[in-house]
């Protein structure tokens, strides 16, 4: 693999269900807390992202524990399926984090989220 330490955060990051019940979902994150950027941006990319997710209602970050707590509409999505667009936008997040990086730097991050969240809707077969 040319990209050796990409392929370790996939495999370390990769985001876990530690307590569930219908319509509600704390997920485990293991290296949200040492993301090299300013927290508010992480809680506007994680939000901005979700928002693209069917079903989903709200998001409440704890940085000091590493985990997401999201309240969705069991109506409309799973937590399979919110784990699994949680888990796409890590590893795409991953594999273009020098391009995320430069989107923060210079102000088009809301671009670069829509970017990532549009190709992950298509991928899972979203209709939103």
């Amino acid at each position: 693999m040319s990209d050796l330490f990409g392929w370790i955060l996939k495999t370390t990051a990769a985001p876990k269900i530690i307590h569930s019940i219908p319509g509600r979902l704390r997920i485990k994150v293991p290296h949200l807390k040492h993301v090299p950027i300013e927290r508010s941006l992480i809680e506007k990319i994680v939000h901005e992202a979700l928002t693209q997710a069917e079903g989903f209602q709200s998001l409440e970050i704890s940085f000091v524990t590493s985990t997401l707590l999201i309240r969705y509409d069991q109506e409309l999505t799973s937590e399979k399926e919110i784990v699994s667009f949680l888990q796409g936008l890590t590893e795409r997040a991953i594999d273009r984090r020098k391009e995320l990086i430069n989107s923060v730097k210079d102000g088009s991050v809301d671009g670069f989220i829509q970017e990532l969240a549009e190709k992950q809707n298509g991928d899972t077969g979203s209709d939103k």
